[in-house]
């Protein structure tokens, strides 16, 4: 993790935040710096707060102590005003002598909720909270009346906490990364969602419960065959990625994407103009004629690692993009960025892990109305 630039704090290692997003002036703010914590400033702190962070870095003393008074005093005084929230449930610390265990207990979270609602909150951002602490906020939903947008990041959750989180009457963006250490398990029948937006990564299931209406989907698999069934077809923009990627492993490779997977896919998505194929290592020269037929305004093919061969190359270039405007190229040993450029003149070229389609924690796949995403490998704001 690079060096945080002034008013940055670590949510965790791929996830920074800045903490003083929209905060205004105050001549508390050093403060707030120098503990790099937002609300150790306490009640002196006067502005319209919009976007909170809490994350607990100190080395010292009781830092579940200082975590829960932040917390509760925030709630009180600013709760109805925030709109957007991150809360990070360990310590940063990794020496701590308690690092891993958590610092707001189920108790302390039903403590809180009594002082004040979040009335206003349409973003929360909860990170390494356990299943019955998650349990906290869905059962004062009414504390949350707004709520819209919901990330868990390497939350522990059990069968019951997607039926739970039906619990929130607004929410319609849902996203639970493991952050490649932990999978999600899925529950056998699919809550009665009224979700526009899902990402799940990683996850892993024999089989795949009907996810509802979406519009938009991210997930990450190690069998990515088996979730065809699952995508509905009202899908605009789907990102399918797999990082498992030995085809020599049998069990792998009895899961791949292959190209008759691509082609049977396509006509099942009618509405789909954003699409994601990242790791599929045994796709072919054929899947990039099926795709150059569905009209896409963006395309990733990153680490497709089999399409980035001369025919590969040469079958793009063959196609008519008439409506892509960005596209991620499979590779760079055959897919030569200065003719693709110079063919397609107005066709933004992503390359390099920084600037990756593939959806990234704390990203929303809606591509359009919220300007361009952070990239992957930048700084990242609660915005």
């Amino acid at each position: 993790m690079p060096d945080l630039p002034q008013n940055w704090t670590s949510l965790t290692d791929s996830v920074p935040v800045n903490v003083f997003e929209s905060l205004g002036r105050s001549g508390s703010v050093q403060a707030m710096r120098g503990s790099r914590c937002l609300y150790s400033a306490g009640k002196s702190v006067k502005t319209f707060w919009q976007r909170a962070v809490f994350v607990e870095e100190g080395h010292t003393g009781d830092m579940s102590k200082k975590l829960q008074q932040r917390l509760s005093s925030f709630a009180a005084n600013h709760g109805g005003q925030v709109e957007e929230m991150a809360l990070r449930n360990t310590a940063v610390a990794p020496f701590w002598k308690q690092a891993g265990e958590s610092l707001l207990r189920v108790n302390d979270l039903q403590r809180c909720f009594k002082l004040a609602s979040f009335t206003n909150l349409q973003r929360l951002i909860l990170h390494s909270f356990k299943s019955q602490e998650i349990m906290s906020f869905t059962s004062n939903n009414r504390c949350f009346p707004k709520l819209r947008c919901l990330e868990l990041l390497q939350c522990c959750l059990d069968s019951t906490t997607f039926s739970e989180l039906e619990k929130f009457p607004a929410l319609s963006k849902l996203g639970i990364w493991g952050l490649k250490n932990t999978q999600i398990a899925l529950p056998d029948i699919w809550p009665s969602f009224h979700l526009d937006e899902l990402c799940l990564d990683t996850v892993e299931a024999n089989s795949w419960p009907g996810l509802g209406d979406l519009l938009r989907l991210h997930l990450r698999t190690s069998r990515p065959r088996l979730a065809l069934a699952a995508l509905p077809a009202s899908l605009q923009v789907l990102s399918l990625t797999t990082s498992a990627q030995d085809v020599s492993n049998p069990f792998v490779e009895a899961f791949v994407l292959l190209d008759e997977h691509v082609q049977t896919l396509l006509p099942a998505l009618p509405l789909l103009v954003d699409l994601v194929l990242s790791g599929h290592m045994k796709l072919g020269p054929c899947s990039i004629s099926s795709l150059a037929e569905q009209k896409l305004i963006r395309l990733g093919l990153a680490k497709c690692m089999g399409l980035d061969s001369d025919k590969g190359f040469q079958t793009f270039m063959s196609c008519s993009w008439s409506t892509l405007e960005t596209f991620e190229m499979p590779g760079n040993k055959h897919f030569k960025l200065e003719e693709i450029s110079h063919l397609f003149p107005t066709l933004k070229i992503c390359k390099g892990d920084s600037m990756s389609l593939v959806p990234q924690a704390g990203q929303s796949l809606e591509g359009g109305d919220q300007g361009e995403a952070p990239a992957r490998g930048q700084f990242m704001k609660i915005a």
